[in-house]
């Protein structure tokens, strides 16, 4: 299960070298934002209303997948002065959506 959602992210992410790191931490594209859904629905959960999406694609928050590890994706989250790490078990992701935006 890892290996098929490090192959989806490492195509739709970018790839940040850190020094003294082996593998690479992801970050959404220029003006994109990434999506990591868990639990059983089958169906995309709705974007989010235009205040969110105005936030995330202008710098609001600053978001980071770690890959790295064998039974978690990792996943930080900056938003203004706030930090959250979540810790998602690789069986529980069910769909990761990226949403690219053109920065103009």
């Amino acid at each position: 299960m890892r290996s098929r959602w490090e192959r989806i992210i490492s195509a739709n992410m970018e790839a940040i070298q850190v020094a003294g790191r082996n593998a690479p931490i992801f970050r959404p594209r220029h003006g994109g934002f990434v999506w990591v859904m868990t639990g059983a629905g089958e169906v995309p959960a709705p974007p989010p209303n235009m205040e969110r999406q105005d936030m995330a694609t202008r710098g609001g928050r600053e978001v980071e997948i770690d890959a790295s590890d064998p039974d978690f994706l990792l996943l930080h989250k900056t938003m203004g002065v706030m930090e959250y790490t979540h810790t998602i078990p690789w069986a529980a992701i069910t769909d990761i959506v990226f949403v690219i935006t053109q920065v103009q």
